[in-house]
């Protein structure tokens, strides 16, 4: 057996061992303390035996980095997978759970480590990938993606085409329904227009009673949006608000005199009589007008102390009186108006508006299904003037309403054109001919399994990114296009929907498998960048420390150095520039990771000051401006490494809370949070802000002083620009993804 072969049924063994169906069994039985200690005893042996396992892995790696370097690269993959998953740490946590009788989370927790284990095996059982094997493998998957979408929109056409060629017959009958309405809609409303211009002038109390809903109605929408207003307004402007309460008050008030003069009509009560309504309609209108009037001025009193809760509610009443009053009235001018001419052709106009705009949802409703859009604005609107006619009847004013009945029928008789043209299309649409269909069929099953072929082979991961959907649909395709050159478009379009179902499955499926490796790839990183950045800080803290040594040993002065020191700041110059070679590589991995825009930006000002520091150690200077840049350096490596680890951790509880996972739904998360950034950006400009105090302190003497010092400037110049663009761009991308994900979706 392969050492490989070992270690993963080593690991077969320790998934087994922590099957978390025991913490299940005993869950009821929590109180049985020697099942718990039993368990307990259980899961510290486990991570005893994950510990080995760790170690022995690290160990083979080193003596197999000669002679199987594959093999070793595989092994010390599962083991740093391991330790990047916490799995030790997490049993740690089911060993305080289980003591705490907590069986549910326990139970959980070792689901997780289930899960971190599979991904170890994973590893063992087919390889390790690096960052760039990563990449490459979702660069492809990406392009397939984007091939798969075209797929499924060309996909869809055929399947709209096979479907309106099946039923066509249904269709042409739907169409020869809408035309027969729309005839029929028009002969009403011309009818409809003949009698209201012999329809009189229409009763004077009616048309009264019409005005007062009307004039309640204005107060009404004024009130409504003052107090909509008055929520937003700033406390400083609350007494403007009070202005324009008094404003709409005085309207109210207005209108509530001429309700109070009506309320006494004796026409309109006749009217109400006659109609079998309510006399004393207007009188509760009125009486509700008048509430809303005192509710108007205890709100403008609150606004005009700065009160804008009090007032918010004196508002709100105020509303819900005028609604009341407008509700009284209106059914006062429904009851008074329904016997009299013009209220009765305000009625029918009211029912041929709706049965008009019934047919507009109808009419669209077969463009979309034949794939032959049309406008149905026409139908839409006649239906707005006869509304506007309705209105008019309902006053009384069959005179005022006939513009719009009129401009209703022009739009009737447009639509009849244009309804006739859509006819014409979805019977040439039902004329295509099948055999290119079919050859359209047959290219697009080929390039479908192309695409599951490619994915297949691309997949160096284990996640299974749907190659089998992409098959299946492929092969349904294969039957649709089949069927299409023999005729048969029912069934074809049978075939062509299940394709469809099968395409949408692989989509989402790969779109989980690239989220998955996306994620993966992302914790790869944060550990690796991590340790690269930790072995650089580490160096540059010894190189610090020596600068420091070889300066206090000249007296604290440059220019008095003995040979050996001469000799150990040479040494010094050259470890500061191969740190900087260090650091161009992780600024290298970022930018391939492509989500942080800020974490780049400064290890390349992180790379410039070690090259700076390299010639100012070359130009035998460790004084105070060589250790600021320096302690500026370890600085940032420090807060990145702080920012990573944080992240590190959120990721881990994420996991262990059941939050994490494949992805998908939120997009791709940066590899740090804004916050983090934003953190680096405030760090570098307090740096900068540093350092200009201590150039300005420095003294030239020579030329070649003098011209350094003026590149030290520069330098700070250009970053304190870069500062500025960054915080700008940073500024925007927050407000992007607060308008996508709404408040606090960040």
């Amino acid at each position: 057996m392969t050492r490989i072969g070992k270690a993963v049924l080593y690991a077969l063994v320790l998934s087994a061992w922590l099957s978390p169906s025991a913490l299940w069994a005993v869950e009821e039985k929590a109180a049985d303390e020697s099942a718990n200690i039993g368990l307990i005893t259980q899961v510290r042996f486990t991570k005893e035996e994950l510990t080995k396992l760790t170690n022995q892995l690290m160990e083979v790696a080193d003596l197999l980095e000669k002679t199987e370097p594959e093999t070793a690269k595989v092994l010390r993959e599962a083991a740093n997978q391991a330790q990047r998953s916490f799995i030790a740490e997490e049993m740690d946590q089911v060993e305080k759970h289980l003591r705490k009788g907590l069986m549910m989370l326990a139970a959980r927790k070792e689901q997780n480590i289930q899960a971190a284990l599979a991904e170890v095996l994973k590893i063992l059982r087919q390889g390790a990938l690096d960052i760039n094997q990563r990449m490459e493998m979702l660069d492809k998957w990406t392009k397939a993606l984007e091939e798969l979408n075209q797929i499924i929109a060309k996909q869809k056409e055929l399947e709209r085409k096979s479907h309106v060629k099946n039923s066509a017959d249904r269709l042409n009958q739907e169409m020869a329904a809408h035309s027969a309405a729309l005839e029929a809609i028009v002969q009403e409303q011309k009818a409809l227009l003949a009698e209201a211009r012999k329809t009189p002038q229409g009763d004077d109390a009616v048309r009264k009673l019409a005005e007062l809903r009307d004039a309640v109605a204005a107060v009404l929408e004024e009130q409504t949006k003052l107090t909509e207003i008055t929520a937003k307004t700033p406390i400083a402007k609350l007494p403007l608000a009070s202005t324009a309460q008094k404003e709409v008050g005085q309207n109210n008030q207005k209108v509530n005199d001429a309700l109070k003069q009506a309320a006494g009509d004796k026409a309109i009560q006749k009217a109400l009589d006659d109609a079998k309504g309510d006399s004393k309609a207007v009188q509760k209108a009125a009486d509700k007008v008048a509430s809303a009037g005192q509710e108007m001025k205890k709100a403008s009193g609150h606004l005009d102390k700065t009160d804008p809760r009090e007032a918010g509610k004196a508002q709100e009443n105020a509303v819900a009186d005028l609604k009341a009053a407008h509700e009284a009235l209106s059914q006062a001018l429904a009851q008074a108006g329904s016997q009299t001419p013009s209220g009765k052709l305000a009625q029918k106009q009211g029912e041929l508006a709706q049965k008009t705009g019934e047919l507009a949802k109808a009419v669209e409703k077969t463009a979309q299904e034949s794939g032959t859009p049309t406008n149905a604005s026409n139908l839409d609107k006649a239906s707005d003037h006869m509304d506007q006619a309705k209105k008019d009847l309902t006053r009384q004013q069959p005179k005022q309403a006939q513009p719009s009945m009129e401009k209703a029928l022009k739009e009737l008789e447009d639509k009849k054109v244009e309804l006739a043209e859509l006819k014409r299309r979805v019977e040439e649409k039902a004329k295509d001919p099948s055999q290119q269909q079919s050859k359209e069929q047959d290219q697009l099953a080929g390039q479908t399994k192309d695409v599951a072929d490619e994915v297949k082979k691309s997949d160096k991961s284990g996640n299974n990114a749907s190659p089998q959907s992409m098959q299946n649909a492929s092969g349904s395709m294969k039957k649709a296009g089949s069927q299409l050159s023999q005729g048969n478009s029912s069934q074809a379009n049978q075939d062509q929907q299940k394709a469809l179902e099968e395409l949408e499955k692989a989509r989402k499926d790969l779109e989980e498998a690239i989220a998955q490796e996306r994620q993966a790839m992302q914790a790869e990183s944060l550990v690796k960048i991590d340790q690269m950045l930790q072995k650089i800080l580490t160096a540059q803290q010894e190189i610090s420390s020596s600068t420091k040594e070889v300066y206090r040993k000249a007296g604290g002065k440059d220019g008095a150095y003995e040979r050996a020191e001469q000799l150990k700041l040479t040494e010094l110059s050259r470890g500061e520039g191969k740190l900087g070679e260090d650091v161009r590589k992780v600024t290298e991995m970022l930018k391939k990771e492509g989500s942080t825009q800020v974490f780049p930006t400064v290890l390349l000002e992180v790379e410039a000051d070690l090259v700076n520091v390299q010639k100012l150690l070359s130009d035998r200077k460790a004084g105070d401006l060589t250790q600021a840049v320096q302690a500026d350096v370890e600085r940032n490596l420090i807060e990145m490494l702080d920012a990573l680890r944080k992240e590190q951790s959120r990721r881990r509880k994420q996991q262990g809370g059941g939050g994490g996972g494949g992805g998908g739904g939120g997009g791709r998360q940066p590899l740090v949070p804004p916050v983090a950034e934003l953190k680096m950006l405030r760090s570098l400009q307090k740096q900068i802000l540093s350092r200009t105090l201590i150039l300005n302190e420095q003294k030239p003497g020579a030329e070649s002083a003098l011209q350094q010092l003026r590149r030290d400037h520069d330098l700070l110049s250009e970053r304190q620009a870069k500062v500025k663009n960054m915080t700008r761009e940073m500024a925007e991308k927050m407000k992007a993804q607060s308008m996508h994900h709404g408040p606090g979706g960040m």
